[in-house]
């Protein structure tokens, strides 16, 4: 059992591995849009399309595997199967099936299926977890400079607080809260109200899981104990609490409406170059028919 904010977080992801790839690939690009170019919307869309191309060919030979219900399993591809072999080899991410579930720990299913978003998410991890970083005013920690999987950066079960004693640890919930928070480093305001919440916030959810944990193993005394503690908590959310949180989704608003606009800008721009080939061999095309009329 986990705290609601972390529930809710893995539900979000969910529901986004459920969407069109191109949905996918839209929401990815627009989380990342102050620090894209040309070249990595490009790559993103040819990501999406080996994708595609993998899935489709998984699910056609596999369409009695899933019930009615699981229609998100068809978004995704089990880590050992040769369609994502092919497609990670397409994406000249060379990991071998034994060292899958390590790497994408995390951003697969229950089923042990990666989405779309997930191979995203892996793929551009280090930009992701330093920000992550960055938003917690912590510095990059040492041994963290090797991210080829997710077992080498992430955090504890307990609280998902980050660990930097050289435990084992998992990437993929960070970078899924990451996924689903704005961009760092971009509006001086937004940075700080953000990190103020959240030093009021962590605690507090780190102590709601403990209750819960307690309420899980524990009876009697102790569990009632934890139970009203739990309820307490959650009414306590007080007024100025929410305020922040209406005055940070403000902020937040405008921040996703200007990288909404940088993608759009350089999808057109990608859309244009796809055509001009087209334009130029019509015009061709039409000179050469003048010449000989």
């Amino acid at each position: 059992m986990k705290s609601g904010d972390i529930e809710k977080i893995e539900a979000r992801f969910f529901e986004l591995c459920s969407k069109t790839f191109e949905e996918q690939a839209q929401f990815f690009l627009t989380r990342m849009g102050f620090d894209l170019d040309l070249d990595t919307v490009k790559k993103v869309f040819a990501a999406r399309d080996s994708f595609q191309e993998a899935n489709d060919s998984y699910w056609t030979n596999h369409r009695g595997s899933f019930t009615q219900g699981e229609e998100v399993l068809r978004k995704c591809l089990p880590l050992s199967s040769t369609q994502t072999t092919r497609f990670l080899e397409s994406q000249k991410t060379l990991i071998s099936h034994i060292e899958r579930p390590n790497h994408f720990e995390e951003l697969t299913d229950e089923m042990g299926h990666l989405s779309f978003i997930g191979f995203l998410l892996y793929n551009d991890r280090a930009a992701l977890m330093r920000q992550h970083f960055q938003r917690r005013h912590k510095r990059w920690p040492k041994g963290f400079r090797d991210l080829r999987g997710c077992s080498y950066v992430g955090v504890e079960k307990k609280g998902y607080e980050l660990n930097y004693k050289g435990e084992r640890k998992l990437v993929g919930f960070c970078l899924k809260e990451e996924l689903f928070k704005p961009p760092f480093g971009h509006d001086e305001v937004l940075d700080m109200g953000l990190y103020e919440f959240d030093k009021i916030m962590e605690p507090r959810l780190r102590h709601m899981h403990d209750l819960l944990e307690v309420i899980e193993t524990e009876s009697g005394v102790k569990q009632v104990k934890a139970k009203n503690q739990l309820v307490s908590m959650e009414q306590g959310y007080s007024q100025a609490l929410l305020e922040t949180e209406i005055r940070i989704k403000s902020y937040v608003d405008k921040l996703y409406a200007k990288q909404e606009s940088i993608v759009r800008e350089l999808i057109k721009q990608w859309h244009a170059e796809k055509l001009r080939p087209t334009v130029l061999l019509e015009e061709l095309k039409r000179k050469s028919s003048k010449n000989h009329g």
